[in-house]
């Protein structure tokens, strides 16, 4: 699976135009040409205000991707709730809520997951992306759910690999 971040600062968003959404939807059909992937996933903490950008280049993506691969999203868990439902009739083969560092929604999130709750919007409960503590102390994923594992503040290396494997590999 390649992934492709797109990020910006927040104190100079972006014009979320057509030029950039372009731009944006060929590098990312351009990755896809070079690196052959059976999968891409597409990171982006999108603010409400760039949902209309960012549904919009989903669309343009899908159509310059060969039909056989998968396309992943990464979503805010606010972006999961019954009444976000821009994602909805998105052209993704998933859509993974991110619970970590998720503000104010934490507490909330993590005790729903706990307690076997899952997210309102159905499109947001196949898969789940956690990080490595202390989220992974506290939300595990459930059977036949795909994770994604993020290091957080720190890089990957060959321990923090294996403490992954033994506390989500049965």
């Amino acid at each position: 699976m390649a992934v492709v971040r797109f990020d910006f600062q927040a104190d100079k968003p972006p014009a979320f135009s057509p030029a950039q959404r372009k731009l944006a939807a060929s590098m990312v059909a351009e990755i896809a040409a070079i690196a052959r992937p059976q999968a891409i996933q597409i990171d982006f903490d999108a603010p409400r205000s760039a949902w209309p950008f960012y549904g919009q280049l989903l669309f343009e993506v899908r159509r310059r991707l060969r039909p056989e691969i998968f396309l992943s999203i990464t979503a805010l868990v606010s972006c999961c709730g019954a009444e976000q439902r821009w994602l909805a009739g998105l052209p993704v083969d998933e859509i993974v809520p991110m619970a970590f560092t998720m503000g104010q929604a934490a507490p909330a999130t993590i005790a729903m997951l706990q307690r076997g709750g899952r997210f309102p919007f159905s499109g947001c409960r196949t898969s789940i992306g956690i990080e490595l503590p202390p989220y992974s102390e506290v939300i595990q994923p459930r059977k036949g759910q795909r994770a994604y594992f993020f290091p957080g503040p720190q890089k990957w290396t060959p321990a923090l690999a294996a403490q992954a494997q033994e506390s989500f590999l049965p």
